[in-house]
């Protein structure tokens, strides 16, 4: 099966040169055209890599890589026309894993690419799926998947529903909402089959 890479950029001549050098080199190419059609295809295709550019309308590129990295590790190379220091520290503090300055040519974009890949494909078991867990309830946020002894079916279905559409949902924002009374009172009074009341 072919590597797929998202590319994600706002302007369509651009995305469908780099389209064309990525497919003639046999990779496979879905495209984005803001931030949150990022975050999206990034949880439904789970792309082996991301091209994402950071200058986009609405989510610009630095606020959709942090929101990518709550659920997802896929190596992610920033491409943009701002090429000081300043905005390659940011990228890469925020989780990129490469920072490629407009123009530049399709041999250095595809030799970027291969790099990257080739790293991620050695560190690919140093990166556990992202879960969350309390007592008999486990989520996994990579898979949106919710696994509990006490969590009724609506419930479950509730929390796979947030877990799709609310991508920015971490650990602790979950810890807050098991938390609340109400959850406490349809989860924590909840009893299994044989448990002691």
């Amino acid at each position: 099966m072919a590597t797929r890479i998202l590319v994600v950029d706002d302007e369509p001549r651009f995305v469908r040169l780099v389209e064309a050098n990525l497919q003639t080199e046999g990779f496979e190419v879905i495209k984005a055209a803001s931030g949150q059609e990022a975050l999206d295809l990034t949880v439904a295709k789970k792309p082996d890599l991301i091209l994402l550019d950071v200058m986009m309308p609405e989510m610009d590129g630095f606020q959709a890589l942090e929101r990518i990295r709550e659920f997802s590790t896929a190596p992610i190379i920033m491409l943009t026309a701002k090429g000081d220091e300043e905005h390659k520290v940011r990228g890469l503090n925020l989780g990129a894993d490469d920072y490629v300055v407009k123009p530049f040519s399709a041999n250095e974009l595809i030799a970027r690419v291969q790099a990257v890949l080739r790293r991620a494909q050695r560190k690919v078991s140093d990166f556990p799926e992202p879960t969350f867990t309390r007592g008999d309830l486990s989520i996994n946020f990579a898979r949106a998947e919710v696994i509990g002894l006490f969590i009724s079916p609506a419930i479950e279905k509730e929390l796979k529903s947030v877990l799709g559409q609310g991508f920015g949902w971490r650990a602790f924002q979950i810890r807050e909402a098991l938390d609340s009374p109400r959850a406490q009172d349809k989860l924590g009074g909840r009893r299994g089959r044989g448990d002691a009341a």
